[in-house]
């Protein structure tokens, strides 16, 4: 069934779709086990830039069972207004394995002069918490690592800061 489903999904015309269809779509998104229905939804979602969409995905991002298997869903974050929830894509960057991380910070790079000072205050003391958490366990430090990925985004945002 997930397959017929899956090709008539790829039938949408999205230029179509009613605010009832996107919730429509929306309610689905979030009850779909379905990993293939899920991200052709989630881009689906990054095509109309479907705003509403984003604390969905961002909820599906953080939920364990897709752990390492949720790139798609940061990538549909991409072109959505997010700034309001830059704190929660600092902590996909910190908690989430490289291909979301990577997303991530190509996010916070985009909204980083969006957002109040408060917001840059709130996600440099978020990183430096997370730092904390991964020094003192012996967290790797290479390229591309959880701890590059929190010091980039922290020099991003304290660069930003001097510049306000």
């Amino acid at each position: 069934m997930s397959t017929q489903i899956r090709n008539l999904i790829k039938t949408i015309d999205i230029k179509e779709l009613d605010s009832t269809d996107k919730e429509e779509l929306l309610r689905f998104f979030m009850v779909t086990q379905d990993p293939g229905i899920r991200n052709h939804l989630a881009l689906i979602f990054y095509d109309f830039r479907y705003n509403e969409a984003a604390p969905f995905i961002i909820q599906k991002i953080n939920e364990p069972e897709l752990y390492n298997c949720n790139g798609t869903l940061v990538f549909a974050l991409s072109d959505m207004d997010v700034s309001q929830y830059y704190l929660d894509i600092v902590k996909i960057l910190c908690e989430q394995e490289y291909e979301a991380r990577w997303g991530a910070f190509d996010i916070l790079k985009i909204h980083a002069l969006n957002i109040s000072d408060t917001t840059r205050y709130d996600a440099l003391k978020l990183l430096e918490q997370y730092e904390e958490i991964l020094l003192t366990t012996g967290a790797d430090n290479a390229n591309n690592s959880t701890l590059h990925f929190i010091e980039e985004t922290r020099a991003l945002l304290t660069k930003l800061k001097t510049h306000h």
